[in-house]
């Protein structure tokens, strides 16, 4: 009997040692599972934080841009005023110069008018003139006239 207590036993260790091995096993495959997890989740946090660098990259190249644009715009913006007030100072200029130019005409058409009255009074003068003129020659003409009907009667 003890000869099949000790097979039972050994029986029994066999079929604990070989439950033992089983449970072992599963274990070395379930921590090779959680391994290939461990590392596929590794390989994702990388590619993560890959992607992360990337769109922060992306971000500062796009802050950069922007700035650059802003920037581009207000120069554009002051070049825009700037040009805006030349236009303007130009046009403020031609309006004085065509100011001036009128000012001059209307004087010139002052003067023309002036010279236009006296030349009229002066050829109003020159007629009255030469009337005067003609009426003093009419009058010594009778005068002569006179003095020589005069001067016939008398040697008559």
């Amino acid at each position: 009997k003890a000869a099949a207590d000790a097979l039972a036993e050994k029986a029994a260790a066999e079929k604990a040692a070989a439950e033992a091995a089983e449970k072992a096993a599963e274990e070395m495959r379930r921590l090779e599972q959680a391994r290939r997890e461990a590392e596929a989740a590794a390989k994702c946090v990388a590619e993560e934080r890959a992607q992360l660098e990337a769109a922060k990259w992306e971000a500062e190249v796009a802050a950069k841009a922007a700035k650059y644009e802003r920037w581009r715009w207000e120069a554009q913006q002051r070049e825009n005023e700037a040009a805006v007030r030349q236009q303007k100072e130009k046009a403020e200029a031609a309006t004085r110069l065509v100011a001036k130019e009128m000012e001059q005409l209307q004087n010139a058409k002052w003067e023309a008018a002036e010279a236009a009255a006296e030349k009229a009074a002066a050829e109003r003068a020159a007629v009255a003139a030469a009337q005067q003129a003609a009426d003093e020659r009419a009058m010594l003409e009778k005068t002569r006239k006179d003095t020589e009907a005069e001067a016939r009667k008398v040697r008559e």
